[in-house]
Formats: C-alpha cells, structure tokens, sequence
C-alpha cells in the first residue's frame, strides 16, 4: 500500500513538473499550485454563473428540473473532454520500463494508476457539477438537501464511468499508434474534431441555458447518461446509479 501511495505522489509530481519545468522546486510547485488554484477558481466561478442563469430561466419557464439537464450535460461535455484528451496522450514507453525496473509490483503500478486518474475526474466532476447543484438548492423552493447529497454521490461515482470510457478510448489510440506510421498526424486530427464538437457543443448547450423559450432542451433530456444523473439526483433512482457504476 506504501509503495501505491508512492506511486500516487510521483504522477501528482509529473503533473505538476508539465505545467511549470523551473529549476527551482519551490518556485515550480508554488507556481503550479498557485495555478491550478487560479484555474479551478475561474471555472468555479463561470460554472456557478452558468447555473444561476440556466436555474433562472428554467424557473420563468415553469420548469426548474431543465436546469438539472442542461447543468449536467455541461458536466459531462467537459469530463468527456478531459477523459478523451488524457487517454489520446500516450504514455512514453521508457516511463512505463523505468517503473517496472523498479521495486514495485505491477498491481501497485495499475492501482496508483487508476486511483490518480479517478481522483483527476473527481476534481474535475467536483468543479463543474457541485455549484449547479448548490445553486438549485438555494434557488428552487421545492428542492431538499437530500438532494445535495445525492448529487454528492454522483459526483463520487461520475468519475467510474469516465475511467471506463477513457480505458476504452485508450486502447482504441494505442491501436492506430501500433498500426499506422503517420499516428501523430491522425491524432492532430481527431484532437482538432474534438474539439471543434467541444466548442460547438459548449455554445449550444449555454445557448439553451440562456434562452426563454429553451429550445432544444428536449434533446439533451433524452441523453442516457445525463437521465441517470438526474433521475438519481431527483428521484433516488439506484438503478441510474448502478448504470454510473457500471456502465
């Protein structure tokens, strides 16, 4: 378990030595947290504006519920995102050997892998889709803090479903990396497809949440995984949990 926890700190420490390469220890770690603070309180802050927005407009159109939609597709937009993007980014195979020369087993290697990646999803879960639900609490008269906590729990296994979805996605690029020779060029493509999808989708859905009439609210109500978020979210629907969980 000591050797797992190891494991946990040195990807945290990589992470962090991406984001600012100084000499400098200090100033590196300072800097990179200072900026992940800086990030996560500028999306806090724009996530918590879009559900203000979108709760008030699903409440003039008689429907607050709309809101718990149009919040959760948001989520899911940006998860799926970050999911598609850390599982296209392939891991250098002198890192993975380096690991394995050293005094660790393989089922450390796979659990502090899997736990690092389920905590990035947290975080990421936890900022877009905790203040949509703090809002609706505050601005719906009829929701309880019951429901609070279930969202809680979602945000809790949310990230499950994401970890699935990136494992699928990541063997489907470590296939075209294997198979064909100009693999970097397809990737530029397919990261330029996503998001170009990202943005166009972003708009439409903040388009939605900002408009009276809520046209095409319809259509993110019929997605299957924003469903299970909200029918467990509003109703206690376990089996929508279980679909989370188990996808």
């Amino acid at each position: 378990m000591r050797n797992t926890w190891i494991l946990i700190k040195n990807y945290f420490n990589c992470f962090l030595h991406n984001i600012f390469s100084k000499k400098n220890e200090k100033f590196k770690y300072g800097s990179a947290v200072l900026f992940l603070l800086l990030f996560g309180g500028i999306f806090i802050f724009m996530f918590t504006s879009l559900a203000i927005n979108t709760t008030t407009e699903a409440i003039k159109f008689g429907e607050p519920i709309i809101a718990l939609y149009l919040n959760a597709s948001m989520s899911l937009l940006f998860v799926i995102l970050m999911t598609i993007t850390k599982s296209t980014t392939s891991t250098k195979s002198n890192d993975d050997e380096l690991l394995l020369s050293l005094p660790v087993t393989k089922t450390n290697i796979v659990s502090a892998k899997v736990f690092y990646d389920y905590l990035f999803d947290f975080v990421i879960v936890l900022i877009t889709l905790l203040p949509s639900y703090v809002v609706y609490l505050y601005l719906v008269p009829d929701a309880s803090f019951l429901m609070l906590l279930r969202g809680f729990i979602v945000i809790i296994t949310l990230p499950m479903l994401s970890s699935a979805f990136g494992y699928f996605i990541g063997l489907f690029f470590s296939f075209l990396s294997r198979h064909f020779k100009h693999y970097s060029i397809i990737q530029s493509i397919i990261t330029i497809v996503i998001l170009v999808l990202f943005l166009g989708s972003y708009y439409g859905i903040a388009f939605i949440s900002t408009s009276d009439s809520m046209n095409g609210a319809n259509m993110i109500m019929n997605l299957e995984p924003v469903k299970w978020i909200v029918n467990f979210v509003n109703k206690s629907d376990l089996l929508s949990l279980l679909y989370m969980i188990f996808p």
